[in-house]
């Protein structure tokens, strides 16, 4: 991946590096999937790379895969979500593998855990041995996209015209918040 941090489940460096989108182990967070800021950061380096930068974004957006999706919007870094899941699960001595594994199959295999931001986290039993605590935000609360869940196919091609038309230059001239399913437009002051 020449020089770049790979933004994905399994960070390609360590968190000594101090970047903020390297994730600490045990937890298991998939950035392309679940944090809006790491999104616009591979976009943003894509866009600097040119062509080549784009070449290679289809292989990065396999992590994705095909199903739905939600994305945290707030102002925690993944590695910021790493360190708070870890430092809350430790607190609750629930940070090793067979305590979180007892404590997440009580409650039918997942459990939420809410940061000091008020955000929500879905946390399940991760399939990696060391990336054992998989985390990923909860639906309808603070800091999660608005629409229930942002399929796959949609973000796709939401990049692929970002990518078309980058860098865009633009006047807010007003906002709303829209419910398309329901066709409900309420602009915002």
């Amino acid at each position: 991946m020449s020089g770049r941090c790979a933004i994905n489940a399994t960070p390609t460096s360590p968190l000594a590096t101090g970047s903020p989108w390297d994730v600490p182990k045990p937890v298991l967070f998939n950035t392309w999937k679940h944090h809006a800021a790491a999104l616009r950061h591979r976009i943003g380096e894509v866009v600097r790379g040119g062509e080549a930068a784009l070449e290679s974004l289809a292989d990065e957006l396999i992590v994705i895969g095909a199903k739905l999706m939600d994305l945290y919007t707030g102002s925690y870094s993944p590695a910021e979500v790493g360190r708070l899941v870890r430092e809350q699960l430790g607190r609750d001595g629930r940070l090793e593998l067979e305590a979180f594994r007892d404590w997440v199959r009580a409650e039918g295999g997942y459990r939420m855990l809410t940061l000091p931001d008020d955000s929500a986290w879905v946390l399940r039993l991760g399939e990696e041995d060391d990336r054992y605590v998989h985390v990923h935000p909860g639906r309808w609360v603070p800091h999660t996209t608005l629409s229930m869940r942002v399929p796959r196919t949609a973000l796709t091609e939401a990049l692929r015209r970002c990518l078309e038309f980058l860098p865009i230059e633009a006047t807010i001239s007003s906002a709303a918040v829209v419910d398309h399913k329901r066709d409900i437009r309420v602009p915002l002051p």
